[in-house]
């Protein structure tokens, strides 16, 4: 194995946890919640140490949103016109 993958492993074990793919709904609210950690601590600025993580966990929030929350095929007022008959 060579020294930068050596290193990645090293690194990688204390936050694989906090930021691998979501693929429960708990790890879902977990990145999300972190998500929220992250913008509040970036903001906007594209220079932070921590832009790019911000980055990869909305990805990653993103991606699960897709598979799980998928945004019907509909004309908008037929989905704003179903969200309103569900909340009655």
């Amino acid at each position: 194995m060579n020294s930068n993958l050596q290193a990645m492993m090293t690194s990688w074990q204390p936050i694989a946890p906090l930021v691998s793919v979501p693929y429960t709904e708990t790890q879902y609210q977990e990145r999300i919640a972190l998500l929220n950690e992250l913008i509040d601590e970036v903001g906007e600025n594209e220079d932070h140490p921590l832009a790019t993580l911000l980055d990869v966990v909305g990805m990653a929030v993103a991606n699960y949103e897709q598979i799980h929350y998928p945004i019907p095929a509909a004309p908008p007022q037929d989905v704003l016109a179903g969200a309103s008959v569900k909340t009655k």
